[in-house]
């Protein structure tokens, strides 16, 4: 068995932020691990130089390797060692493709480019941020049989159920702020060679997380431990350790890791501090509901009704003083084009998006297998044809329209100045009125809006959280809802009640229109327990110790800091034991606690036991074991009773334990 990291960063690509490469962290990194073999894989570049200077300074496998951007996912191509100045010439011509950061070259091209591509190792991104989908893999190279995913968790998953074979490397950047890496692989290999590389990932049982062969562990080599793929509870004394192996697990877990620190949850248990931090939880969310209203409002405030009724008035009086002339008309203005409105154009703005909009439907890769199950793809291939055309034609008679426009407006012009007969004003009525209705349909469908009204309802464990609307009682309410400082009481005590008014005047007083359409109702959110009542402090911790492991959901790792701070045991027992189990199905948990509901009850997959030695310097010591196991051990090969470690850590030890166990024994009996 092999220790390989195939995934190693060392130059930064022209777009990403500079990485300054230290060889002593990368060597750091790979002694402190024990790794047999590295490549070294850039995005979309290869920098020979270095990576000569690299295979000189470390006594292990280098391989050189490159991570390209293709097909908007990312691969690993991966090259023997005596190949160097080939594969650097080809990762050249892969650079030369990249010349922005949203750049992907097609599969043709790394076909042209790595025209040997079936004696390479390809490891696409699998189950990971930009992965690609089978079929692209299989058009890479039918023969791939391994992928890069993210997590242990999602290794063993994918192990089980998932057509390639996971592999899961560091993905690091090696420079000052690397802090380490637990994610290696472990390949059943005589020898280092890419040949020999296909065959082990070729083969779901020559690849492992762990040495001992273990499916659902994965080893962390700074503790010197394997821990589970999903559920770990941590135990130990206070000072011990535990919050410092946490704090390491964060440090090189990566991006998805959610960390829920000691003593975060009763934070913000206060009734203000709370509604704060729900109000901003569910921001999006109010946004969202007012995305529509906020669209209609931008809409309202391009109508001038009072503009309309000037040119109705311009239009009128015009006609009046034509009427009382009518005797002394004179040739020009006899002339049919002489009050003649120029005409109207087609709109073709918005059967331009619809077009881009069918097309990026077409286009799309994530969705296709949903959207064509329901949706034939000829249709709406005939009707992206069909639109293109009817866009063509009214592009066509707009030009029309245009020049025959120029046209009448010219000739308007030329003959207004030969007659002393007044000229009838452009005045297109039919937008007049559309302004009108719209006014009228803005003023019935704004006190809907305003409607005191419940909009979402979402039940969360025994909690409940409410979005609701609700006019404004007062200006106060409606500025500190919607930011607006500047003063508009007077506005909001006359024209509140009047919705296009209240706009208009709001529009005329404040220095923006950003923020009007917050100004005509509010949005909130409130959680309640299950008999519909506000929540208690209490109550207010447990809601959001659920929130935040039910968000957890999202992340690869979870870490949390003894959860069960003020929270009573029938609420941990109930509510909590549950989610976590959850959770660890898709997530790698790790849990501190001193709680015995938690600690026991739970039944964790490894119990892992951080013990503090005084003897001169103090001496932290891990061990770890499966949950049941008779003993733990740490990496010096100690060991320690899984039964005396429970008992100290979650009964106080067994003479207290049986202590509590004879009183409870003795009131029972009573």
């Amino acid at each position: 068995m092999k220790k390989f990291d195939l995934h190693i960063h060392t130059v930064s690509a022209f777009y990403e932020d500079e990485l300054i490469f230290d060889i002593s962290i990368l060597k750091k990194y790979v002694e402190e691990n024990q790794i047999d073999c590295i490549a070294i894989t850039n995005h979309n570049l290869f920098d020979k130089t270095q990576f000569n200077h690299i295979k000189d300074h470390l006594s292990i496998d280098v391989l050189p390797g490159i991570e390209i951007d293709i097909e908007k996912g990312h691969i690993l191509v991966i090259d023997n060692n005596s190949n160097v100045d080939d594969f650097s010439t080809k990762c050249q011509a892969i650079s030369t493709m990249i010349v922005d950061e949203n750049d992907s070259i097609s599969i043709s091209d790394f076909h042209k480019v790595f025209s040997n591509y079936s004696e390479l190792l390809i490891i696409p991104h699998y189950k990971k941020d930009k992965s690609l989908s089978l079929s692209k893999i299989n058009e890479i190279n039918p023969n791939i049989s391994c992928g890069e995913v993210s997590s242990a968790n999602k290794w063993v998953v994918t192990r089980n159920a998932g057509v390639l074979t996971p592999l899961l490397f560091s993905d690091s950047r090696m420079n000052s702020e690397f802090k380490g890496s637990f994610k290696q692989t472990f390949l059943d290999v005589d020898s280092i060679n890419i040949n020999s590389m296909k065959v082990a990932v070729s083969d779901k049982s020559r690849v492992w997380l762990n040495s001992d062969r273990v499916i659902e562990a994965f080893v962390i080599d700074e503790a010197g431990i394997s821990v589970s793929t999903r559920l770990n509870v941590l135990m130990g004394r206070r000072s011990s350790g535990k919050t410092h192996f946490l704090n390491m697990i964060n440090d090189q877990a990566g991006n998805s890791v959610k960390y829920i620190r000691q003593f975060e949850l009763t934070e913000s248990s206060k009734v203000e501090e709370f509604q704060k931090k729900i109000q901003g939880e569910f921001a999006d969310s109010t946004n969202l509901y007012l995305s529509e209203f906020r669209t209609l409002v931008n809409k309202m405030l391009t109508i001038d009704i009072d503009l309309d009724l000037d040119d109705i008035s311009k239009y009128v009086n015009t006609l009046k003083e034509k009427a009382n002339t009518k005797y002394k008309k004179d040739i020009y203005s006899k002339v049919a084009i002489y009050d003649h409105n120029t005409f109207d154009l087609f709109e073709i703005d918005e059967h331009k998006k619809i077009i881009v909009s069918l097309d990026y439907i077409l286009q799309s890769k994530f969705y296709n297998e949903v959207l064509f199950k329901e949706l034939s793809k000829k249709d709406l291939q005939k009707a992206i044809i069909s639109t293109i055309k009817q866009y063509r034609v009214n592009r066509k008679n707009n030009y029309i329209i245009n020049k025959t426009n120029e046209f009448i407006t010219s000739t308007k012009g030329k003959l207004r100045v030969l007659s002393r007969i007044p000229q009838l004003p452009e005045i297109n009525f039919k937008s007049i009125l559309y302004n009108k209705v719209m006014v009228n349909k803005f003023n019935a469908v704004v006190p809907k809006y305003k409607k005191d009204q419940i909009v979402f309802e979402k039940p969360l464990s025994k909690f409940k959280l409410i979005t609701y609307s609700k006019s404004f009682d007062n200006v106060t309410e409606a500025r500190k809802f919607s930011g607006v400082t500047e003063g508009c009481r007077e506005i909001f005590e006359n024209h509140y009640d009047e919705p296009y008014n209240y706009m208009i005047k709001l529009s005329e007083s404040l220095t923006s229109n950003d923020l009007i359409y917050k100004m005509f109702f509010g949005v909130y959110h409130e959680v309640i327990n299950e008999y519909n009542v506000k929540l208690s402090g209490g109550q207010r911790s447990e809601y959001s110790l659920i929130k935040k492991l039910d968000d957890c959901r999202k992340y690869d790792f979870v870490l949390i800091d003894e959860p069960e701070g003020s929270f009573d045991n029938l609420f941990l027992r109930d509510e909590i034991i549950n989610l976590i189990h959850e959770i660890s199905n898709d997530s790698t948990v790790f849990i501190a606690t001193h709680n015995n509901t938690i600690g026991v009850s739970l039944i964790p997959n490894y119990i892992v036991f951080t013990d503090v030695k005084k003897e001169g310097n103090m001496k932290f010591n891990i061990y770890s074991g499966k949950f049941g196991e008779k003993m733990l051990k740490d990496k010096y090969g100690n060991d320690v009773l899984e039964y005396d470690v429970l008992i100290n850590s979650m009964e106080s030890g067994e003479e207290l334990y049986n202590e509590r166990k004879d009183k409870y024994e003795t009131i029972k009996n009573t």
